[in-house]
């Protein structure tokens, strides 16, 4: 994907509009049929398409010259709130598909289902539990992975006496 030239990007994103537009609305508004595809499946086809073209781009038309980001950060501390936060976030996505599913808004006999509060308690009882474990037990192996990385390296580098 480092050969693959930034004119490839620009043509699949006018290509994904055009055709996502005619995949969704356009068949049925030019031509008077209906695919019949969900969105979510053509999100899928297109994705598979557009990676395709932009491969055959780097295969057919390669960049000359890559010019890769070199930043020195020197060593950086790792955030100490990482691993809360993604566990945060997973539960929140779990919790959005809650409100959407049909134990939540889409229930047909109600505003919500009678399981949507009880499995909404579950959930933020699971998510307490998981930060509580990320900083109890996780962050300190984390911290050390995180010091750990690069020392191979560097010793390598001492010892070849670069």
């Amino acid at each position: 994907m480092k050969r693959v030239p930034p004119i490839a990007a620009k043509l699949v994103i006018g290509f994904h509009v055009v055709t996502y537009y005619f995949l969704v609305w356009g068949t049925e508004q030019w031509f008077g049929f209906d695919l019949g595809i969900n969105f979510i499946h053509i999100y899928g086809i297109l994705f598979i398409l557009e990676t395709a073209i932009m491969l055959v781009f780097a295969k057919v038309r390669p960049m000359q010259h890559i010019k890769p980001i070199r930043i020195d950060l020197g060593r950086v501390k790792p955030w100490r709130h990482a691993i809360s936060t993604s566990i945060l976030l997973v539960a929140a996505m779990v919790f959005v598909y809650f409100i959407f599913s049909p134990i939540g808004l889409a229930y047909a006999d109600g505003i919500v289902s009678s399981w949507f509060w009880p499995a909404t308690i579950i959930l933020f009882a699971v998510t307490s539990g998981l930060i509580w474990a990320s900083y109890r037990y996780w962050l300190p192996k984390y911290e050390a992975y995180l010091s750990n990385l690069g020392t191979t390296e560097e010793l390598e580098e001492k010892a070849i006496g670069e």
